[in-house]
């Protein structure tokens, strides 16, 4: 199964074409778009555009109805897909940008919904930070006054939330085949004063499927580099 998750930058209004060329190179079994701002105007119009021009409803493979998450602040859907090895909950998200304890309790609200599965996947942007990618101590002397609020609390960066991750059993996929140190944001086209180069976006597996991880890739081409302020990430599992 390839898992792909890009955040298109508000609705890709103007790159909506080039989305859907990069989706279709990469062609993914899942896939999860961040900010489809617009997407359900119109009787769904672009929603269906983009189904039909890409890969049905999102996925290649059926799944369950899904399921939204709320209240947050952003979004989170659950869909549940039957594979060889049995069902795999799959939550793509899309995490508050305004601070970590939000975050956090957004967060609470996901596990509640899919720790009953024993399969689980979580990609998304989560706007979170890693202690896994090294961040120098003195990065945050160059924090704007909305990274700070966005990424610091007493002047300290947070990664709470990825740890937190960790501790309910999620592999962070870029960690485990060694390619963290590739950052996800910026891209040249950003305009966003929040990113830094950093890594926001993540696929995270339960302990369950560690062993069918193949591959991980963050997409950088002709076309990434001009389509959003994020780069799309894929990861490969042999489910």
């Amino acid at each position: 199964m390839k898992l792909m998750t890009y955040n298109i930058y508000a609705g890709a209004a103007a790159t909506f074409d080039t989305i859907i060329e990069i989706v279709n190179r990469e062609a993914p079994d899942f896939l999860t778009l961040n900010e489809a701002n617009g997407f359900d105007l119109d009787k769904n119009r672009l929603l269906d555009e983009f189904a039909q021009r890409t890969v049905a409803i999102f996925s290649r493979k059926p799944f369950a109805s899904p399921a939204a998450v709320r209240p947050l602040s952003r979004a989170a859907i659950v869909a549940v897909i039957n594979t060889p090895i049995g069902e795999v909950a799959i939550c793509g998200t899309h995490l508050s940008p305004h601070s970590e304890d939000i975050r956090l309790k957004e967060l609470k609200l996901i596990l509640d919904v899919i720790s009953p599965y024993e399969h689980k996947i979580l990609l998304g942007d989560l706007n979170s930070l890693s202690i896994k990618d090294s961040y120098p101590d003195s990065i945050i002397k160059d924090f704007t006054h909305e990274q700070l609020r966005k990424f610091t609390t007493n002047e300290k960066v947070r990664y709470d939330l990825i740890n937190s991750l960790i501790n309910n059993g999620f592999n962070d996929i870029a960690v485990l085949v060694g390619k963290q140190a590739t950052v996800t944001v910026p891209t040249p086209v950003n305009t966003d004063t929040s990113h830094s180069k950093m890594r926001l976006d993540y696929i995270m597996v339960s302990d369950s499927l560690k062993e069918h991880i193949m591959d991980y890739e963050v997409v950088k081409n002709d076309l990434t580099t001009i389509s959003s302020d994020h780069y799309p990430i894929v990861a490969d599992l042999d489910i």
